[in-house]
């Protein structure tokens, strides 16, 4: 089976089987909506908000029981062919090209990669995709605050976006798997309350047939 027929089928399996057991339906039972730039939803379900991406062997499932939030998660491969320089200059904000280009080649690269999961986590919770523009916000690594939680270990640090806002509050945490792999969750409330987050991380064989 072709890799990406692979990260495909994966995906839905296991987006289906975390799903279930939050919702108490059947896999085949859920039913799903999707909105103008492709963010889905749960039709019979729609207090529960997920995000799921994938990269590499890795699977990132994040969900929330919350109808007053918006919640986008991201998970990046550090890849040491990409030409960062070209993309730093189209897709990022001022404040964080300079704090970029203020770094040696290795932490460039490697904070590169921590901005960019943050920024696709953020236009995943918008629901606006690659449509918003990459430019209107952003985030300064330099402000993160350090985080040690038992409950997710993974969790670094976690900080606020700037720029072109909405006015509700935005929160977004940083986090590595390993050397290669990190992942970025951001939540936006629209209202006051609590929510019960989690996330579930899997290999992505995990979850292919046998």
């Amino acid at each position: 089976m072709p890799w990406v027929a692979q990260q495909q089928l994966a995906s839905r399996i296991l987006l289906r089987a975390i799903l279930a057991s939050r919702t108490g339906l059947s896999p085949q039972a859920l039913q799903f909506s999707y909105g103008d730039k492709g963010k889905p939803a749960l039709v019979n379900h729609p207090g529960l908000q997920f995000n799921l991406s994938h990269s590499g062997h890795w699977l990132l499932l994040a969900s929330c029981d919350s109808d007053h939030m918006q919640l986008g998660a991201d998970i990046e491969r550090l890849r040491p062919k990409t030409d960062i320089d070209s993309i730093m200059r189209h897709y990022f904000a001022g404040a964080e090209l300079a704090q970029l280009q203020a770094l040696g080649s290795d932490d460039r690269r490697q904070a590169f990669f921590d901005l960019w999961a943050l920024k696709e986590s953020f236009i995943k919770a918008t629901g606006l995709g690659l449509a918003q523009d990459l430019r209107s916000f952003g985030f300064e690594l330099d402000k993160r605050t350090s985080m040690t939680r038992a409950d997710f270990p993974e969790l670094e640090s976690c900080l606020a976006p700037y720029g072109e806002l909405d006015g509700a509050e935005w929160q977004s945490w940083l986090g590595r798997l390993d050397d290669e792999y990190r992942f970025a969750l951001t939540l936006h409330k629209e209202g006051v309350g609590e929510c019960c987050w989690q996330r579930h991380f899997s290999e992505l064989a995990d979850w292919l047939p046998g």
